[in-house]
């Protein structure tokens, strides 16, 4: 059937059709399913939190265990908590660092589909009962084609900060652990290595017909 890719989504054609069930012909009328790209929250991983007052790099996987060909998403962030002595800026090559975060990311034996941010924003949220406010650097999805475990390096950034009542901003680095998941071998099945791998979702809304 014909694919038609619209921006971050795809529009699924299905023609009219026959299903054979118990010796009985059902015919389904032609339609189309638009299958709308998203990017679920990430909360099966909490970044661990250092204590005090100090921001933190921090890298986040949507699960720690998936199968061959099933999508994984990575995000490495920075927090800022609310409470802090600093001011905080970000540096002039934060673009370049951000492509050297995703070349060191990028595992190998893996699809992949990266998210472009356009423009970093920031996010308040609540870490072991402390306020931060967030600002996502790197985002992507990976798609592991074997099994076996799959290491995720720690990356570094240097944002820019000084002193509250101080003129001139300095460099500082700032690291992400390494993090990782396994990734298990799909079960002997007719449609192995053939369809996508995951948790799908079934919606229709009908509409009347004019």
């Amino acid at each position: 059937f014909p694919v038609t890719i619209r921006f971050q989504q795809a529009l699924f054609q299905f023609p009219q059709f026959q299903l054979l069930i118990d010796d009985q012909n059902y015919i389904l009328a032609p339609r189309r399913v638009t299958v709308i790209d998203s990017i679920p929250a990430l909360a099966t991983f909490v970044p661990k939190v250092l204590g005090g007052k100090e921001a933190f790099l921090a890298t986040s996987l949507s699960s720690k265990e998936v199968y061959v060909g099933q999508e994984v998403i990575i995000e490495v962030a920075l927090y800022i908590p609310k409470q802090t002595p600093f001011d905080w800026d970000f540096p002039k090559d934060v673009s370049a660092q951000i492509e050297q975060m995703a070349q060191r990311i990028k595992p190998l034996d893996c699809l992949e589909n990266r998210v472009i941010i356009s423009s970093i924003t920031s996010e308040e949220v609540k870490l072991n009962d402390q306020n931060f406010t967030k600002y996502r650097l790197f985002l992507s999805r990976y798609i592991p084609l074997k099994s076996g475990r799959l290491t995720f390096p720690s990356v570094e950034f240097k944002p820019s900060r000084k002193s509250k009542g101080e003129i001139t901003f300095a460099s500082v680095s700032l690291k992400t652990s390494s993090e990782g998941l396994q990734v298990i071998s799909l079960p002997d099945h007719p449609l192995k290595d053939k369809v996508a791998v995951g948790s799908f979702y079934w919606s229709e809304r009908l509409t009347p017909k004019r």
